[in-house]
């Protein structure tokens, strides 16, 4: 519908402090503080079950799922950090340590509809909002917790080796209750559920500086995804609460890279990795337990990536990058992502270019372009989707008034070019078409 709606104001509050205790000793924290609220209705187009693959576009009529709401989410975060620099014997030390402690405080409510006028497919008449019933459907609220501290030693080896080594502990404690309506305003579910994960996560590296200007590294690092998260995202679509992964371990990721690091000027960088990423632990549905996920399944990707950044000239910056990454299904269960098939949203090919020219001292042009490959968005036996891949270009000018001012016009999507943006395992969202940008700078 033309008045379909979302409106969000975001509130965010960003305060740090540093101390320089000595050349040997660094303290910093940074809090930030967001309280923000949205309200929304829109529609997603819905063609029901039973339609012949074989229909004319023309003979299909459309449900329409309206999804409404509104929310408040407040957030506050703290970021502690100690930097110490130190000798033992030889050795030079470098550590890096803090802790994090954070809250997350989502209050969600949706509105539900019955009765709302279907469509046909290929010519959608224009028709306003209405519903036969309008009724509150699911509150919910989240309050989320998260803490973590870490360390990580940087140490240096003569003038040419260094060695990184460092591990964080983190835990994530959420606490979702939610009480569902019927149409009639009676209680028709009310959920209470409390989940905590905690994990430590290490990483590990050798850095060779082989001349000045060049280094190269191998890297490893694990990671964890609590299962814990996904509690916030029950009420994501207000249909129903779910519950598939409530007592879950956390799903585990390793990575490991051996790449370089060559300055090719003082003003220019070129890098270039190998990566392998394995992810173990992942949900996929428990075939004894219908609406039931189990950590079945294991996932990979690796590939490579280069990028190039910096000044050609003294006017002219250049960033230039291209990722390859072969992903795919490693181990799986019936009903989840098919053995053998790329993971989803993961484009084979990725290519990136930005570029900025200072035609004058004051005036500087530029543009950039993106180029991604295909995409899967489904991969399951009942459901295989694949996305295209797409190019979209873009251009600025940007006027430096004074050292204090500047003016900047960008314009998006330049050749007005039709994309999928977003991917859901049932519908697609397009990229945004042709559009410009005004932004007045100011610094204090």
């Amino acid at each position: 519908f033309s008045s379909d709606y979302l409106r969000a104001t975001v509130n965010v509050l960003t305060a740090g402090i540093s101390h320089q205790v000595n050349d040997s000793l660094t303290l910093s924290s940074k809090v930030r503080y967001s309280d923000d609220s949205r309200e929304f209705r829109t529609s997603e187009a819905v063609v029901p079950s039973g339609v012949a693959v074989t229909t004319p576009l023309s003979a299909i009529t459309l449900n329409r799922n309206e999804f409404a709401g509104y929310s408040r989410e407040v957030f506050l975060q703290d970021q502690s950090d100690l930097t110490a620099k130190f000798s033992t014997g030889p050795l030079k030390h470098t550590l890096a340590a803090g802790f994090e402690v954070g809250s997350e405080s989502p209050r969600p409510t949706y509105i539900f509809f019955t009765g709302v006028p279907t469509t046909n497919l290929a010519n959608p008449p224009p028709q306003t909002f209405s519903a036969a019933l309008t009724y509150v459907r699911l509150t919910a609220r989240t309050d989320a917790r998260t803490e973590g501290v870490y360390g990580l030693d940087t140490i240096d080896i003569g003038d040419h080796w260094q060695v990184m080594g460092g591990v964080r502990w983190d835990r994530f404690d959420a606490h979702y209750t939610s009480t569902g309506l019927a149409p009639t305003g009676a209680l028709a579910a009310r959920t209470d559920i409390h989940h905590v994960d905690s994990a430590p996560s290490y990483r590990a590296a050798v850095v060779y500086k082989a001349r000045p200007g060049l280094n190269v590294y191998v890297s490893y690092g694990d990671s964890f995804d609590p299962s814990a998260s996904g509690i916030e995202s029950l009420v994501s679509s207000g249909r129903s609460v779910a519950q598939a992964n409530l007592n879950l371990a956390p799903e585990k990721s390793r990575s490991y890279e051996a790449g370089a690091k060559w300055a090719v000027t003082p003003q220019l960088v070129f890098n270039a990795s190998v990566f392998k990423l394995e992810k173990t632990n992942v949900r996929v549905p428990d075939p004894t337990t219908p609406g039931f996920n189990t950590l079945g399944g294991d996932q990979q990707v690796q590939g490579f990536e280069t990028e190039l950044s910096g000044a050609l000239t003294a006017a002219w910056k250049v960033h230039l990058g291209y990722a390859y990454m072969d992903s795919q299904t490693v181990k799986s269960a019936p009903g989840g992502p098919l053995v053998g098939n790329p993971l989803t949203i993961t484009p084979k090919n990725t290519f990136s270019l930005a570029t900025e020219y200072k035609i004058l001292p004051n005036v500087e042009v530029g543009g950039d372009l993106i180029s991604m490959s295909s995409r899967l968005g489904q991969h399951t036996a009942a459901s295989y989707l694949t996305a295209p891949g797409y190019t979209v270009a873009g251009l600025m000018a940007k006027y430096i008034v004074s050292n204090r001012f500047s003016v900047q016009v960008n314009i998006y999507n330049v050749t007005d070019a039709v994309y999928y943006d977003q991917l859901h395992p049932c519908h697609v969202v397009p990229g945004a078409g042709r559009s410009a940008m005004l932004t007045v700078s100011g610094h204090f």
